[in-house]
């Protein structure tokens, strides 16, 4: 269970809650400009934008949750169980799926050019390594300005406007959508009562609908007030048990600062807010900087 929500406030804000029943060593990742990147189907990259981000390192490779670009533009990838379509090599322009976030951040000055750099791009099901299987995965990108879905389902890769900046997990975005209507209604004025009716259990269209609300109707503040509304998203130890009786738990929130490049994050042990700038970083470096939380 994963929600990623785009917020404007005093700044354009973006961020993802994390939530598993177990830790992946998790750490802020810096990848500066000069840090050669290299495909699967061939190429790469040996100059780019520079990003940060939260990730897992496997060796000398971040393996990113989320992140935004010195041009700020935020990337989340979630958990898209049973719905994900992944093809096989077969040639041509593809991706692994572990790939999507470096080559969009690395490249995409906003969302609007990472929609055209998927163009013709299918995704496969290559594992990174043994020890780091193919995950079932979606995707929200935005700049602050536009907002999409990026989904790998039977028909192909499939790219969806998104007007309320939310994403949750499975099922398909065109479903949560349709499921969200019939709350759009919903106001926090005195005579609706408060917003009654709006879901508040952890399901993945509950948060969705949870998410859309109030990132429409929050008042305008900072990333405090970001985080405000995804502790309204977050799940807590104990209240979602997965069927091998694993604890459920949000690991890590972040916020995006897509205007200035400040990452914050909080914790599952630790509530204080954290904070990396990928301004205050060598962004031309060839290796990355990483910040253990």
């Amino acid at each position: 269970m994963c929600t990623a929500v785009y917020y404007r406030g005093k700044n354009h804000y973006f961020g993802r809650t994390l939530d598993l029943e177990y830790h992946y060593q998790e750490e802020v990742v810096v990848t500066p400009r000069n840090y050669p990147l290299a495909w699967r189907c061939g190429g790469g990259l040996t100059s780019h934008y520079a990003y940060i981000g939260m990730a897992t390192m496997a060796g000398e490779v971040p393996l990113y949750y989320d992140g935004v670009n010195e041009m700020g533009v935020g990337v989340a990838a979630l958990r898209f169980a049973d719905y994900a379509h992944y093809e096989r090599e077969q040639g041509g322009a593809f991706l692994c799926a572990f790939e999507v976030l470096p080559y969009l951040l690395s490249q995409g000055e906003n969302a609007r050019a990472c929609v055209e750099l998927l163009k013709g791009i299918y995704l496969v099901d290559t594992p990174f390594s043994g020890d780091y299987p193919t995950t079932p995965l979606h995707f929200l990108l935005t700049d602050g300005e536009e907002s999409f879905t990026v989904e790998p389902l039977a028909k192909g890769l499939t790219i969806f406007q998104n007007e309320v900046g939310v994403l949750t997990n499975a099922p398909d975005f065109a479903m949560q959508m349709n499921h969200y209507e019939g709350y759009r209604h919903l106001s926090p004025a005195y005579r609706s009562k408060g917003a009654e009716g709006l879901p508040g259990n952890w399901t993945s269209q509950s948060r969705f609908v949870r998410g859309a609300y109030l990132a429409r109707h929050m008042e305008e503040g900072d990333h405090n007030t970001f985080f405000h509304l995804m502790d309204s998203l977050a799940v807590p130890a104990g209240s979602s048990i997965t069927e091998d009786r694993g604890v459920t738990r949000t690991i890590y929130t972040s916020c995006c600062d897509l205007d200035t490049g400040d990452y914050h994050y909080i914790t599952h042990r630790q509530r204080a807010i954290g904070c990396v700038s990928l301004r205050e970083q060598d962004l031309d470096a060839t290796t990355v900087v990483r910040k253990e939380l």
